[in-house]
């Protein structure tokens, strides 16, 4: 059997790696856009029973939050960084950190 060289190895971890620090929350979802559908009516003499257990999707907030957004950048003053909501914020320096009290 035929094992890959090294250089197809090498450019599989860079493509990887590439492709890790792209920022898909930088520019808009399509699903930020997707239309509205009518609400399920029934034909004929037929009935349509509520279930307790059914979903109900909330209203859209006045002011939305976006996905993504540009922040300043606190290891590079002056530079701003991506920000997604579905990234947890950075923890802050060990200096920063509270003490617990000695009792």
């Amino acid at each position: 059997m035929k094992h890959p060289t090294p250089l197809v190895l090498a450019v599989a971890i860079i493509a990887a790696a590439g492709c890790s620090a792209n920022r898909y929350c930088a520019k808009p979802q399509s699903y930020e856009y997707a239309p509205s559908v009518p609400v399920i009516a029934s034909a004929g003499n037929l009935t349509i029973t509520s279930s307790p257990d059914a979903f109900t999707i909330p209203p859209a907030s006045a002011n939305p939050v976006p996905f993504g957004q540009k922040v300043p950048n606190p290891d590079k003053p002056g530079k701003t960084r991506w920000s997604c909501l579905d990234q947890p914020p950075p923890l802050p320096p060990p200096a920063a950190r509270a003490t617990p009290a000695a009792k």
